[in-house]
């Protein structure tokens, strides 16, 4: 999975975790509390990055792409989640 830079990216992210949940039904729970993790930083982001459009402070704007970083390290993590997960089947 590629880098998240905007909101535009969630949707694609969305799809991914459906995909991770169908190709490794063994760590189901995982995979809900990684959905569970970056539902809360989207929704966080998405709530920043309005309150910049209604105020247009640069503060918001910070705060929204800190919650892009935090999504992002949580897909780094799950990809190296995933290498050792394909690792072991094989």
């Amino acid at each position: 999975m590629e880098k998240i830079k905007t909101y535009e990216d969630f949707p694609k992210l969305r799809e991914q975790l459906k995909k991770w949940r169908k190709r490794f039904p063994m760590f189901a729970h995982d995979v809900k509390a990684f959905d569970a993790m970056l539902e809360k930083h989207m929704k966080e982001h998405m709530e920043y990055f309005i309150k910049y459009k209604q105020s247009r402070r640069e503060s918001c704007l910070i705060k929204a792409q800190e919650e892009l970083d935090h999504i992002n390290r949580i897909i780094t993590a799950i990809s190296k989640v995933e290498l050792m997960a394909l690792l072991s089947k094989g």
